[in-house]
């Protein structure tokens, strides 16, 4: 597997799909939002099988244990403290630079240490907002860390037996669907965290250990889609079980196996996906809905790129010139 591939776009695709699922959400628009709930839903799934796919690989170039995570903490770390000094920024701004109170001091001190889940809140942003969450986006990060700090040890452990990968994606579906399940609205929270999103990130890892044994066409994919629908609407159980392998055959026929798209080259999906819910927050705090949704949507997406732009270009990707492989 090479580097002329479709991931950039397709990751980029994935967070605008969160965006306008976010976008519907914090609006308060009741348009189709279960529909784009799915969606999100699915994008930020197949963003862990895509980083299955990625990190597995940084991982078997690696040069050493400390090579790998000095390449994942570049990758993951700037971007995030460079969102979190952002909206502290703003929060200065908003206190008039007087003091913060101790709430505040909340946020940022378990933001920073990706413990969103302790206090999502900010005191001075957004709380008028129709949800007063500062950045609802950040859950996931936690997830992606802890994948990779179990990364060297899972690989080994595994040490490419088929079988070993499908118990586990199965033991984690299983965790999935019986917290899902679950009436106890606390534990229903944990279907989606770790080990509930393993499933994917196994899957993206076996897509890179076995690729080149991977035989797939579009009149597959059409099959695997079909499948996924029927099993959704009347069969939702099959459907967990069955989505890592769907996904992973998208992922593999249009992101890899198809002739490459060039439309983005700079890898702005992750700032994109950092930064797009409070800036979403941030228009409908100052939105007295003169203009229209639509127009709103677009003023959105162009400054939510410029953001992500500037990230890439100035941040992460001067950082990660340090490093020999770039993920």
């Amino acid at each position: 597997m090479n580097n002329e591939n479709n991931l950039n776009i397709i990751r980029f695709s994935l967070a605008y799909i969160v965006f306008i699922s976010h976008f519907i959400f914090l609006n308060n628009i009741p348009f189709h939002n279960i529909i784009f709930e799915e969606l999100a839903t699915l994008a930020v799934n197949t963003f862990f099988l895509i980083s299955g796919l990625l990190i597995t690989r940084s991982y078997l170039r690696r040069k050493s244990i400390i090579d790998f995570y000095k390449k994942r903490v570049l990758r993951i770390f700037p971007a995030y403290y460079l969102m979190l000094f952002v909206l502290l920024i703003f929060t200065f701004i908003k206190s008039n630079a007087i003091s913060f109170n101790n709430e505040t001091f909340s946020y940022f001190f378990y933001n920073s240490i990706f413990l969103n889940f302790m206090n999502p809140v900010n005191p001075y942003l957004f709380i008028e907002n129709f949800s007063n969450i500062t950045n609802g986006s950040l859950w996931t990060i936690k997830i992606e860390i802890c994948l990779y700090l179990i990364t060297p040890l899972l690989l080994k452990g595994l040490n490419r037996n088929l079988s070993k990968f499908l118990f586990l994606i199965i033991l984690s579906s299983v965790w999935f669907i019986y917290f899902s399940n679950h009436e106890n609205n606390l534990l229903k929270s944990l279907a989606v965290q770790f080990p509930g999103q393993l499933r994917f990130f196994l899957t993206g890892s076996l897509i890179y250990l076995y690729f080149e044994k991977i035989k797939i066409d579009l009149l597959k994919i059409i099959i695997l889609i079909f499948i996924a629908c029927v099993t959704y609407i009347y069969m939702r159980f099959l459907f967990i079980l069955f989505q890592p392998l769907v996904l992973g055959g998208i992922i593999v026929y249009f992101g890899l196996k198809m002739k490459k798209i060039s439309y983005i080259k700079s890898d702005v999906s992750y700032g994109f996906y950092l930064f797009h819910f409070p800036i979403i927050q941030f228009f409908i705090s100052k939105n007295n809905y003169e203009l229209s949704l639509a127009y709103i949507f677009l003023i959105e997406t162009f400054v939510i790129f410029v953001f992500s732009f500037c990230s890439w270009n100035l941040i992460e990707k001067k950082l990660l010139k340090q490093t020999k492989h770039q993920i």
